[in-house]
């Protein structure tokens, strides 16, 4: 059902995606409600499908988070460093999902709904 034109795109792609869902399942046990379980699950699935452009736009909601974020973050780093070394690693991965050649590649397939 989901095609990829690029294996090591979507390796890359889908473990972005289960960092994602670790992230999310970790912030829900420090007691942060802001994270989502299904938003982090359907991130997966459109990661794994290479669904044309959705990197662009899941990179983008990622980085904003991360600067939406920051301010907070960083005005008590030694009681947030958890929340900093996430951005980060949230930082490198919508970088990979912008500007990585196989990852882009892997994103080139059109949505279409198969009879």
């Amino acid at each position: 059902m989901f095609d990829t034109n690029n294996e090591r795109g979507r390796a890359y792609a889908l473990i972005i995606g289960i960092y994602f869902i670790l992230k999310t399942i970790l912030n829900i046990i420090l007691g942060d409600n802001s994270g989502n379980i299904i938003y982090a699950t359907l991130e997966t699935v459109v990661l794994f499908a290479g669904i044309q452009y959705a990197n662009y736009v899941i990179a983008g909601i990622t980085a904003f988070v991360v600067i939406y974020y920051l301010k907070g973050n960083l005005s008590a780093p030694l009681n947030n460093i958890l929340y900093i070394i996430e951005g980060v690693i949230d930082i490198y991965c919508a970088y990979i999902l912008i500007f990585n050649g196989n990852v882009k590649e892997h994103f080139t397939n059109k949505l279409t709904i198969k009879k």
